[in-house]
């Protein structure tokens, strides 16, 4: 498979141009695709193990590590509680959410895409509940808006420490070259029982947005914030997938 970028903006719907052709096959490790999944509860405070850590952080790859009691991590526990806060009082962000969060089961298989209740590890009755009674009216309620901050500052606190992955500058052929070396990275975690979540607040908001390489040291444009962490076990997959042809030409 040969591709290249033909997209000039993020407003442009073609984006890729793909050329297949035919080869012997090779074998792929599709199961780590299937079984990819972002990690949001269970993680323990054990350090990660050196020779993990120097395996992500590839010295011609644009991965920061900011281990747990770090400056670094430090300033990016405060800044991404304060960035949820914000968020979770700015009426468009919460309106973002809650038409990308699918609580219905119908929902979810009509779409295929967004945040499902397992997603979000909302599980037993808990999970039983919202799913038949919560809707996007919900998400916009203060008690929604105050749950999410309270689960942040909990989370913010587990784990390892702190991933930021960046790209050289913001073109659209950076970003995805960003986002396949990110994938790449995240398809090996698995194996070693180490799980990330991706929380990015703090790149969405004007106040952090500008001063978080400049902060950390980091050469780029960051892209991605992930708390990373050991966990026990992986839990199953909770992705919902589009099939190809809806967005396949």
């Amino acid at each position: 498979m040969e591709y290249n970028v033909i997209a000039h903006s993020l407003a442009e719907a073609d984006v890729i141009n793909f050329r297949l052709h035919a080869v012997n096959a090779v074998a792929q490790p599709l199961d780590q695709i299937h079984l990819r999944r972002t990690v949001r509860n269970g993680y323990l405070a054990s350090e990660i193990r050196t020779a993990d850590i120097a395996s992500i952080l590839n010295p011609h790859e644009p991965f920061h590590y900011s281990p747990k009691g770090s400056a670094g991590a430090k300033y990016l526990v405060e800044g991404t509680v304060e960035a949820n806060r914000q968020q979770a009082y700015r009426d468009p962000a919460e309106e973002e959410l809650a038409n990308w969060i699918r609580w219905s089961a119908a929902d979810a298989a009509k779409r295929r895409n967004g945040l499902t209740r397992a997603g979000m590890e909302i599980e037993g009755l808990a999970g039983w509940y919202v799913s038949h009674f919560y809707d996007r009216a919900n998400v916009l309620s203060k008690s929604f808006r105050e749950t999410n901050v309270k689960q942040v500052i909990e989370r913010v606190h587990q784990g390892a420490g702190w991933l930021v992955v960046s790209s050289k500058e913001g073109s659209i052929s950076m970003l995805i070259e960003t986002w396949r070396l990110f994938q790449r990275m995240w398809l090996q975690l698995r194996d070693k029982k180490i799980a990330i979540h991706p929380m990015t607040q703090m790149l969405k908001e004007t106040l952090w947005r500008e001063q978080v390489a400049k902060n950390l040291g980091v050469d780029g444009v960051p892209q991605f914030i992930l708390r990373i962490g050991n966990i026990s076990s992986y839990p199953n997959p909770a992705s919902l997938r589009m099939p190809p042809s809806w967005i396949v030409q």
